[in-house]
């Protein structure tokens, strides 16, 4: 039993729980109305389970605290009481935090608030609110929570209460484990708000922890049948390489095309947060994106696609390549050997280009862009931040859509129209809410939202409250529908628009008025062309994974594409069957790079530690329970063979013998520092500028009449202390032709490690391999150097590394 003198920490933790109290009923508000949203009721029992489970995550959290306070206590009294004050008021603002970020997007933040760079987590903040605006609102609540703590903190407590309160807290972690990932309801949407947002995220950072090294998956025989037996249809010769196969994918484009004698342009359109919720006519007959919906219903439209992932980080390789997922998403380390559609073009004499008014190096597209040997990026993004007119349509990420569309089209025209070209367009606008920086942008932000408002005030009363809550977000879609008409009106007048298809798709939904957690997936999928002869409609359910095989078929039968008689895509091609069906089979990564979700045949399964849950989906996208035990075992294992299969293919180099680059990777040199080499960064670099410090002799390199390099190295890397991930020293890749520098690649050390660790004191395998392009008949310096960091706010003065056993091989690619 607590001590009596422990009164005052008592009674500022019955204080912790009136507030908590006080945001779990803000929550319930906000679960009330996205059950309503999902078709479901919300019941008195998921309230009470919710208290259930945040009183316990209380307990929990205060007995922790209640060390602190005694510790302090014993010397300090005051002390004690304030640190406490304020250790309480962070856990407060924390849950807060995390609960407005799920209500924003739909999704509870886990380990991806670690997975992911610092920068890109901020950046994606900025997105919300400026960061001003943040760190007032964060010193304003913390101040408040402690002034209302403190306050009860003097507050005389009875010995009954002090015993009932203290009885609460210590028997509240004993039965922590039985609530921490518990689910009440059978609606995975309700569940995540019913959940303590701050232990979410905290159990997920211990899955992180316990990730398995990405060293080498070892072959198991047992699990390939597995995977194998889930697709009967598929003829692999090699069971090392399980997704290699015959090319039997079935060819069900080329009916709705007609013939031509010229190689079409394809055109691929990914938009931002372009989900279904929104896509389409809403109640009362209303479209948030007619011009879309105008492209869908004058083209081949699958109502029912998803993609693979609830976040941008997996669409590209999705879209472009039918790709496993490896570790942490396909792009994201040493990717196997593989081909896509832009490397298959490419070989029939294409031009590869990139549109994006971001950072390509965000979430490593550009990794995976290289990989496929392209061409052209559009260097919007410099741009962006160059421009300082007063009118400047841009926001933190980078151009608005209608500049980035604009400025892409001006290089397009500049091309060989005789050329054909692969064209990929990545939009932004739609991540946020009409941000306002200038006169123009609050004019434009004004003419929206009156525009929307319009839209709901047609609509049934009954239907109006929710829209208007997202009365931003359909306004910020709404402008990147009009964006997209006008790039299409300027498309139309280049001489090769006649010859074009055009693949247009959501990256993902935007996690408002969402069903379930498969409703974060579930995004429209639109083929549009000149070329069409007749439209139609499909409601079967359809991926990203399927939209490369299909139209590398239709390629090759209507428009004389040299393919290979292999491939290797994870999935088998676009579905067009008219009325609802499902025979997908799947797995989705979340974005902390896990595998809870599969969708198999019409079986959606839902794996966390707690358990796992079965349900049906139907043809309004509902999921149904389903209690079926054996029906669940074979889910488990079906899983199971797939996750597996995900790594082993990535990891160990298994996804195809017949890659891009087969037959022209000539081992040109290869270099070993057999040194220990330390790197430190003792002194800021205000002070010393940035220093750097080469892991191996620059390599002299003669090129002839090859246009790429791939460049891998390998060593063991020490970090004398744990350093955030932004605050890592600089990994680089120099390739230098006399006086021009060029700088290929510069990331943080540990992106290149082979495991997810980042603590201090340990070896960790790095590998970093590249691929980029080089001029022809050139003498080249490569370079692989560890640079410390440009700013001072990047730089720890603590971090050391050590490297050992280095090794570098450059390859030339014909």
């Amino acid at each position: 039993m607590l001590a009596a003198k422990s009164k005052p920490f008592l009674s500022m933790a019955i204080g912790y729980w009136f507030l908590l109290l006080l945001l779990l009923s803000a929550e319930y508000v906000a679960m009330i109305g996205v059950g309503k949203q999902g078709n479901n009721d919300t019941t008195i029992s998921e309230l009470v389970w919710m208290l259930f489970v945040n009183n316990f995550a209380f307990a929990s959290l205060c007995l922790t605290m209640s060390y602190i306070f005694y510790l302090l206590f014993i010397k300090w009294q005051k002390i004690g009481l304030w640190v406490s004050n304020f250790l309480l008021s962070c856990s407060l603002l924390a849950e807060a935090g995390l609960a407005v970020y799920a209500r924003q997007t739909g999704l509870l933040l886990g380990a991806e608030l670690f997975v992911r760079p610092i920068s890109e987590t901020m950046a994606t903040i900025q997105s919300y609110i400026a960061i001003g605006w943040l760190i007032l609102i964060v010193l304003l609540a913390i101040g408040c929570s402690m002034l209302i703590l403190r306050a009860f903190a003097k507050i005389k407590l009875s010995k009954t209460l002090a015993v009932i309160v203290s009885v609460m807290i210590v028997s509240g972690c004993p039965l922590l484990g039985f609530v921490k990932e518990g689910n009440v309801t059978k609606n995975l949407i309700i569940n995540n708000f019913v959940k303590n947002k701050t232990l979410y995220c905290l159990i997920q950072y211990k899955h992180l922890k316990d990730w398995e090294s990405l060293g080498k998956v070892q072959y198991d025989e047992h699990l390939i049948k597995g995977y194998l037996s889930i697709y009967p249809d598929r003829q692999v010769e090699d069971m090392h390489y399980p997704l290699e196969r015959t090319d039997n994918v079935k060819d069900v484009l080329s009916p709705f095309f007609q013939s031509s004698a010229i190689m079409p342009n394809v055109v691929y359109i990914v938009m931002e947060s372009l989900g279904r919720e929104w896509s389409g006519e809403n109640e009362g007959g209303i479209s948030f994106t007619p011009f879309f919906d105008s492209l869908a219903s004058e083209g081949l439209y699958w109502t029912n696609c998803l993609s693979t992932t609830p976040r941008s980080f997996g669409v590209v390789p999705a879209l472009i390549g039918s790709v496993p997922y490896g570790v942490k998403g396909f792009q994201f380390g040493a990717m196997p050997d593989n081909y896509s559609l832009i490397t298959l073009l490419k070989n029939n004499g294409y031009s590869a280009n990139a549109f994006y008014a971001g950072d390509f190096a965000f979430d490593c597209v550009k990794d995976y862009l290289d990989k496929q040997k392209t061409d052209f990026y559009a260097p919007l993004n410099q741009m962006c931040w160059q421009d300082t007119s007063a009118n400047r349509d841009a926001f933190y990420f980078g151009y608005n859509d209608s500049m980035m569309f604009r400025k892409s089209l001006d290089y397009v025209e500049a091309m060989d129209m005789n050329l054909p070209r692969f064209e990929l367009y990545i939009t932004l606008s739609a991540h946020e809410d009409m941000e306002a920086n200038n006169d123009y942008q609050k004019n434009k932000k004004q003419r929206y939202e009156r525009k929307i408002m319009q839209m709901i005030n047609s609509m049934p009363a009954d239907k109006q409250k929710v829209k208007k809550e997202n009365l931003l977000k359909l306004a910020s879609l709404n402008y990147a529908d009009d964006c997209l008409r006008d790039f299409f009106a300027r498309y139309s007048h280049l001489p090769s628009f006649q010859h074009t298809i055009f693949v247009i798709t959501g990256d993902h939904a935007s996690g408002r008025e969402l069903k379930n957690d498969l409703s974060y997936h579930h995004v429209p999928l639109v083929i549009w062309s000149p070329l069409l002869q007749r439209k139609a409609t499909f409601h079967a359910v359809v991926s990203h994974n399927d939209v490369t095989p299909s139209l590398v078929e239709l390629l090759k039968n209507k428009y004389g594409l040299q393919g290979l008689s292999t491939v290797h895509w994870i999935e088998d091609g676009l579905d067009t069957i008219q009325e609802f069906s499902s025979s997908k089979r799947m797995l989705f990564m979340s974005y902390a790079r896990e595998f809870h979700e599969m969708l198999f045949d019409k079986y959606y399964y839902y794996q966390s530690d707690f358990g796992d849950e079965l349900y049906q989906l139907d043809s309004l996208f509902n999921l149904k329970s389903v209690e079926n035990q054996s029906l669940k075992n074979k889910m488990r294992q079906h899983m199971q063979a797939m996750k597996y299969i995900h790594k082993y293919v990535y990891l160990g180099n298994q996804l195809t013998k017949n890659s891009s680059y087969a037959n022209s990777c000539v081992l040109l040199r290869r270099a070993v520092n057999e040194n220990q080499v330390h790197v430190a960064s003792v002194n800021p670099p205000s002070e010393v500028g940035v220093q750097k410090t080469a892991l191996v002799l620059p390599i002299e390199v003669h090129t002839s009449n090859y246009t790429q390099l791939k460049v891998v190295a390998v060593a063991k890397v020490l970090n004398v202390n744990y350093v955030y991930k932004d605050n890592f020293m600089n990994l680089q890749l120099e390739c230098n032709a006399g006086e021009h520098k060029n700088i290929v690649y510069q990331g943080a050390v540990c992106n290149s490690f082979l495991t997810q660790d980042m603590q201090g004191g340990k070896w960790n395998d790095m590998k970093l391999e590249k691929v980029f392009s080089v001029p022809q008949n050139q003498q080249l310096q490569i370079e692989i150097s560890v640079a410390t960091p440009e700013q001072d706010d990047k730089w720890d003065k603590d971090n050391e590394l050590f490297f050992n056993n280095i090794e570098a091989e450059i390859y030339e690619i014909k």
